[in-house]
């Protein structure tokens, strides 16, 4: 599972029961290593990610509020995710 982080430039709360760590740097160590766990398994062809924004400021319409996104609500990336993810791909 990929972690939100409590730490986000959308103001996300996170609420629910979804894994959450308090920061970017952790988020993106979290998501590089699923990643490279997913690509040592023969089953698996591909992954993607669940959602490119952020939830938007103040949450969806019944209330679900992650930092879910590549990138925040104005189109900037998180950097540490990114970067990670991409040194995964180009390792795989």
């Amino acid at each position: 599972m990929i972690p939100s982080a409590r730490e986000n430039r959308t103001g996300n709360r996170n609420n629910g029961h979804l894994m959450t760590v308090d920061t970017q740097a952790e988020r993106a160590q979290g998501a590089a290593a699923a990643t490279r766990n997913f690509a040592a398994l023969p089953e698996i062809v591909g992954t993607h990610w669940f959602q490119y924004y952020d939830h938007p400021k103040g949450g969806r319409a019944d209330g679900e509020d992650y930092n879910f996104g590549l990138v925040d609500v104005d189109d900037r990336p998180y950097e540490q995710l990114t970067e990670a993810l991409a040194a995964v791909t180009l390792a795989a």
